[in-house]
């Protein structure tokens, strides 16, 4: 169910987006809603799981090259954050809910069940927090 409301969500914001310029907020509340959406759904945990593999890989090449253990969890809170910074500085140098808006609402929920240490526990707490909250919302809403 928070699967379909999540991509419903980011439709509705995506349309939004182009009809209401001068209430900025609504899109983007919209497509935070989202987000958090996605992160409730156990779909995102189930495509973090497929993307173990390639991140695997990843970690295998950089220990095979450079001789050093490079962890699923370290690269997944790496991009989580990154995707996160990406998200706070496009607001606030464009307040729309535009591509890299787009982009980061949509990975950063999926990275963050991957992501390890305090950084991963930081990014988990705000999603999970938003989480119960757009859920809260969502089954006042539809029971």
């Amino acid at each position: 169910m928070y699967l379909f409301l999540a991509v419903a969500c980011f439709v509705l914001a995506h349309w939004a987006d182009g009809k209401i310029t001068k209430l900025w907020w609504i899109p983007l509340g919209v497509g935070v809603i989202g987000s958090m959406l996605l992160y409730a759904s156990s779909a995102s945990t189930t495509v973090q799981g497929w993307l173990d593999v390639p991140i695997g890989w990843l970690g295998d090449i950089v220990s095979g090259v450079f001789g050093e253990q490079l962890p699923t969890m370290v690269v997944y809170g790496v991009l989580a954050a990154g995707l996160l910074l990406i998200t706070i500085a496009d607001l606030v140098k464009d307040h729309s809910y535009n591509s890299r808006a787009r982009m980061a609402l949509v990975g950063a929920p999926i990275l963050a069940h991957g992501a390890g240490g305090w950084v991963g526990d930081t990014i988990a707490a705000i999603h999970g927090s938003g989480a119960e909250a757009a859920m809260s919302l969502v089954n006042g809403m539809f029971g």
